[in-house]
């Protein structure tokens, strides 16, 4: 249980500044994660329970398989596979959104670099004019 609740706390940082681009998609994958609680939870409460009745109901309940131990486990398992396609899909997003403001931000150091070198040899040439005019004076 920790493992989901650290997880949680890592897909759903609210601290992230990303313009809104996936504010929707956070809140979906936040259901799948509340989804994924409850259907860990519903099914530690069944076990729970499972251990404090009489044997004999439990092993009957086993027998003709009344308690659907395999379904209960498979939609705990559904629901972590749809939490983990969904945190992928996000992460994917995620990533993305980083690396085209990594390359906004290199463009705009690029060009400004660009400008500042354009500067700086317009500057040199026009001290060198300079040099010359003063030793033709």
């Amino acid at each position: 249980m920790n493992w989901y609740w650290n997880l949680s706390s890592l897909l759903l940082q609210e601290n992230i500044v990303d313009g809104g681009s996936s504010t929707e998609l956070r809140f979906e994958l936040e259901k799948r994660i509340v989804d994924l609680y409850k259907a860990l939870l519903l099914y530690q409460i069944k076990s729970v329970y499972s251990c404090y009745q009489n044997q004999g109901i439990i092993l009957f309940q086993d027998i003709i398989k009344l308690d659907d131990w395999d379904g209960n486990l498979k939609s705990v398992q559904d629901a972590e596979n749809a939490v983990r396609q969904d945190s992928d899909a996000y992460n994917t997003l995620k990533i993305r959104s980083c690396l085209e403001q990594l390359v906004d931000t290199t463009k705009n150091q690029e060009t400004k670099l660009l400008q500042d070198i354009h500067q700086l040899l317009q500057d040199q040439f026009s001290m060198q004019l300079e040099r010359e005019d003063q030793k033709c004076l």
